[in-house]
């Protein structure tokens, strides 16, 4: 059955229009929806100006020199036209009915599970080509709902699709982008039950995620400082979810100490088990416990 999302009669599957109120059982977004984005944009286009304008005063304040906080000054009225332009689009575009679908499975998701499925299914139909990162999302909210409503074979086949979809968009995005869908990868192999894959994939992750990251510097200014406690903070989730990896003991760290001067275990920080000094550890490698001797010779070999 179908809500209306305006007077909550309940309606047949195959209705259009509400039989109590007569609105359309598929909108797209409302004039209050619309109203309100185009208003949240124009406050932050007219709070741009003075923002960047305090940024930039704070700036001077602090020594970081007339060139950063000139480039401020003059990112102000940039950012305002932008907002004010995203305001217009908000305000003004067609939904795409994939989107309508979507919007009306999310709100009934509670209401009525089995509508919510339909929508779903209607969500993915109507989408245009060249949308995989779409298509994955909705793939994986059907397959939460199957799981939920105990359909689960419904949702292990939408889950394969997800992942060959998450492998597709890894193979294809620009390098900066490659991280996100790896990830994906990772929590959609733990969907379907390959968790020792899982695991691989994870430690490649925080590997990739951690080499990513900028290199640690000594901070000189307020800015820098809080770029740099971001990075850290980043930095210790990556060490944290390599570690609850890492301590399953189905898989090792491994690579060569040059201090040590052969191939050694490595703990969650990717530093010398035999001596934590030792950081300048290359040839990282993630293994299974049962291969460890085998790829312990590989690396010392390969040095």
């Amino acid at each position: 059955m179908i809500h209306c999302h305006k007077c909550k009669t309940q309606n047949r599957a195959d209705a259009q229009k509400c039989s109590q109120c007569g609105k359309d059982l598929l909108p797209g977004s409302g004039f209050g929806e619309r109203a309100s984005g185009f208003g949240c944009m124009i406050v932050l286009a007219a709070l741009s100006i003075p923002i960047m304008y305090f940024c930039s005063q704070s700036a001077i304040a602090v020594g970081e020199g007339t060139g950063f906080s000139t480039a401020l000054l003059i990112l102000g009225p940039i950012f305002a036209l932008m907002f004010l332009l995203f305001g217009l689009i908000l305000a003004f575009r067609k939904v795409p009915m994939y989107e309508r679908y979507q919007k009306r499975a999310e709100r009934h998701i509670l209401l009525d599970p089995q509508q919510a499925l339909v929508d779903f299914t209607q969500a993915i139909a109507n989408l245009p080509n060249k949308t995989s990162a779409i298509r994955l999302k909705l793939l994986k909210q059907r397959a939460e709902l199957y799981t939920q409503q105990e359909m689960h074979n419904d949702a292990q086949t939408d889950y394969r699709q997800a992942l060959t979809l998450a492998d597709e968009l890894y193979n294809t995005q620009p390098q900066k982008e490659k991280l996100q869908y790896l990830e994906e990868r990772v929590n959609l192999l733990e969907k379907l039950g390959r968790q020792d894959e899982a695991d691989l994939e994870g430690l490649n992750y925080t590997y990739l995620a951690e080499k990513a990251l900028p290199e640690k510097k000594i901070a000189m200014g307020v800015r820098e400082g809080i770029e740099q406690a971001n990075t850290d903070s980043k930095r210790n989730d990556i060490h944290t979810k390599r570690k609850a990896i890492l301590d399953r003991g189905r898989f090792k760290a491994l690579g060569y100490c040059r201090k040590c001067k052969t191939a050694v275990e490595l703990d969650h920080t990717l530093r010398c088990k035999v001596n934590a000094m030792h950081d300048k550890v290359k040839s990282i490698r993630f293994v299974r416990v049962e291969e460890m001797d085998r790829v312990k010779q590989e690396i010392s070999a390969s040095r």
